[in-house]
């Protein structure tokens, strides 16, 4: 059976850590938008989830409300709407210290 490979130093076995950390944690929160094209107000919400997304990785959806007449329905002109996990986070705003907090508490989790 082959030996995975060596690092040679404590240096980056450090850094090996952190990056299997940031792919699991990636994988364990999720955070989806829902959106429509030319909304200045979801754009701006992207932003500031892409901002905090550079700090601490997650996967994010952008989910177009036009795509599907049940989600335009239920949304219609009450976007962005963020979801945390599935759990309704914000909505027309999102506010970058509270979802940094928000994140940073998942990654402790």
């Amino acid at each position: 059976m082959a030996q995975p490979p060596r690092l040679g130093k404590a240096g980056n076995v450090a850094v090996s850590h952190i990056l299997c950390k940031a792919v699991t944690m990636e994988n364990l929160i999720q955070i989806d938008i829902y959106s429509r094209p030319g909304c200045h107000l979801c754009d701006d919400a992207k932003g500031v989830i892409e901002r905090v997304q550079a700090r601490f990785p997650f996967a994010l959806r952008v989910i177009n409300i036009e795509s599907d007449p049940a989600l335009e329905k239920a949304y219609g002109e009450q976007i962005p709407v963020v979801f945390i996990n599935g759990n309704k986070a914000f909505k027309y705003h999102v506010d970058e210290h509270e979802l940094l907090e928000k994140v940073k508490r998942l990654w402790k989790t």
